[in-house]
């Protein structure tokens, strides 16, 4: 059944080289500390897809409730989408057992300064030639990878302070979003594939276009120190909307849709012992790159 769609926009504006070159420095620096404003992080190619410091917490870690990041008007919602919801909450149930401290769970208006951690192709940065891709563009001249991260609100900081207690040297936040993923090509005989995270590729069809980024269900998360510096990031996916030819000579992406979702829920991970669910192995994945760094 063919999914949903959304048009592509394709529009782009010069910098001079000088001016290119300071903004993409100025970008960089962003990305490279812990900080509690918004920043892009990291440039990826392939997994692990991780970033930050890899110092271990000092005290006991919290975690917040899973929550989801609305994309796009066309992207589905926990509130739109009953597969959704269902993952959401099976995500939330087990971050629980995977971080067994404090559960910091805001009110409902201070819940929306939480750090939000979103991972996709690049755009908006300028490329080698000095032309910038229009924002939420992703860039082909690239074809790389990166963390944007927002910082949390003032409110939401302090009540997670007083809600996390003393003892409490950090918190993990964990949040299942939709992101844009480059195709890449494997071999020389042109087999393609989508790399959702650690250990796991998922093969597209020979056909696929490289230019066009698939969208990707994933986890992303956060390690918040007590005062909101966010320490490190990381991201695993879960499933990938492939763009069929049709569409993509149309100019338009193919989205996920109610049966992708329920098909993400249930997939398993058969090449590991146990075949556990593929987003709880995801989620042990990415609890892991937060909590013991390699």
């Amino acid at each position: 059944m063919p999914g949903h769609a959304r048009p592509r926009r394709a529009f782009s504006f010069s910098l001079s080289p000088a001016l290119a070159v300071a903004l993409a420095v100025a970008l960089a620096g962003a990305g490279a500390a812990p900080a509690a404003g918004g920043s892009r992080r990291g440039s990826f190619d392939r997994a692990p897809f991780v970033h930050g410091r890899d110092a271990r917490p000092a005290g006991a870690v919290a975690h917040a409730p899973a929550a989801f990041l609305a994309g796009d008007a066309l992207s589905p919602t926990e509130r739109t989408s009953p597969a959704l919801a269902a993952l959401l909450a099976d995500v939330d149930t087990e971050l629980a057992r995977l971080v067994p401290g404090p559960r910091v769970a805001p009110a409902a208006d201070v819940a929306r300064g939480a750090p939000r951690v979103r991972f996709g192709c690049l755009s908006g940065d300028p490329g080698p030639d000095g032309n910038v891709a229009s924002d939420g563009e992703c860039d082909p001249r690239t074809r790389r990878m990166r963390f944007d991260v927002e910082g949390p609100s003032r409110a939401w900081r302090e009540a997670a302070a007083a809600a996390a207690g003393d003892s409490v040297g950090a918190l993990v936040v964990v949040q299942l979003s939709l992101g844009q993923h480059w195709v890449r090509q494997q071999d020389w005989k042109g087999a393609k594939a989508i790399e959702l995270g650690r250990g796991r590729r998922v093969p597209v069809p020979w056909l696929t276009s490289l230019d066009d980024p698939v969208e990707v269900l994933q986890l992303t998360g956060a390690l918040v120190a007590r005062d909101g510096r966010v320490l490190r990031v990381a991201a695993e996916g879960l499933a990938a909307r492939r763009t069929g030819m049709t569409a993509s000579v149309l100019g338009a992406q193919e989205i996920l849709t109610e049966e992708d979702l329920a098909a993400a829920r249930a997939a398993a991970r058969d090449d590991l012992p146990g075949a556990p669910p593929a987003w709880r192995a995801a989620l042990e994945a990415l609890v892991g790159a937060l909590l013991e760094p390699r």
